[in-house]
């Protein structure tokens, strides 16, 4: 059988069986695509040897300049799928169980943003917005209109928003944005915040400034008619991406008094060591995390190690 065609069999049984999330699965599928390519879509799975998969892992390190966890994680996802190949007998033995791969990873502290960078960073949002409302007084003033300010007002809103609920909920920005309008429930004193697979909330946003921010860019968003189905969008009236979130979380950086190199990544690990400082049960951070299996927490590993250390 082809190896294209069974790329997409395995893809379909981890979606059916729900062992990984939807961006881990995005995440297998890229490494296994550049895999068939790699070996060409035409090939006979029974045709892969251990010297083609030597092979490939020598291309990614020479040629692709892949770093070593890249690889390790791409040799990982080759095995889980060979092996399940192995158990369903389109192949007697998997070309990697004997692949002589080794390689030093070094495990990186992750970079989380502190108390003291949090004001910075809201500090930049709330000029840019003192600035905009400004602007906007005074074309008003004039009797005048201008939608571009007024969609930037909106969107320094929604910018503040996406950081404080990651900052407030560890929610990934990848899940954050794919959400339509249906799935924030507002109700008293809190939102709450729903998976489309889920009648449960996942997620519960209960601090008084970012519950104020979210019903005033509700409201904002209905008086200037944007016609979205997500609840947080780009211009178009699309999902805003994780890559324009990036380079938006890079400027209120550069334009704050923040020395370090930060990026949304921050934010969520901020989130979980709070969780850490707090002695919660593992089994709570991880599914507050919203992962799967307990190896996501791996990279946290200093922080468990000093339970009474404060994270300022």
């Amino acid at each position: 059988m082809l190896l294209i065609d069974l790329i997409s069999k395995y893809i379909r049984l981890l979606k059916r069986e729900r062992l990984h999330s939807d961006r881990t699965i995005i995440s297998y599928k890229s490494d296994l695509k550049l895999f068939a390519r790699f070996m060409g879509e035409t090939t006979e799975i029974r045709f892969i040897s251990e010297t083609m998969v030597a092979r490939y892992v020598k291309y990614l390190s020479e040629h692709r300049q892949t770093s070593n966890a890249t690889i390790s994680r791409r040799v990982c996802v080759l095995r889980g799928f060979f092996r399940s190949m192995e158990y369903e007998e389109y192949i007697t033995r998997s070309p990697v169980t004997r692949l002589a791969f080794k390689t030093t990873v070094e495990k990186k502290t992750p970079v989380y943003i502190t108390q003291k960078e949090i004001k910075l960073l809201f500090q930049a949002i709330g000029n840019e917005k003192t600035y905009l409302e400004k602007k906007l007084t005074a074309i008003r003033s004039r009797g005048d209109k201008d939608s571009l300010v007024e969609y930037q007002a909106v969107c320094n809103i929604r910018n503040e928003l996406l950081f404080r609920i990651v900052l407030e909920t560890g929610i990934r920005l990848s899940d954050l944005v794919l959400l339509p309008i249906d799935r924030f429930r507002f109700s008293g004193k809190h939102v709450k915040i729903y998976r489309e697979d889920s009648a449960n909330y996942f997620a519960r946003v209960v601090e008084p400034e970012t519950i104020i921010a979210l019903r005033v860019y509700r409201r904002k968003v209905k008086q200037l008619k944007f016609d979205s189905s997500y609840f947080f969008f780009n211009r178009y009236g699309e999902q805003i991406s994780t890559v324009m979130i990036q380079k938006i979380f890079r400027r209120y950086v550069k334009t704050s008094a923040i020395k370090r190199l930060l990026t949304p990544s921050s934010l969520r690990h901020a989130f979980a060591i709070n969780l850490i400082r707090q002695s919660l049960d593992i089994n709570t951070i991880r599914e507050k995390l919203g992962l799967k299996t307990f190896e996501g927490l791996s990279i946290y590993q200093e922080f468990f190690d000093r339970p009474g250390k404060r994270f300022k």
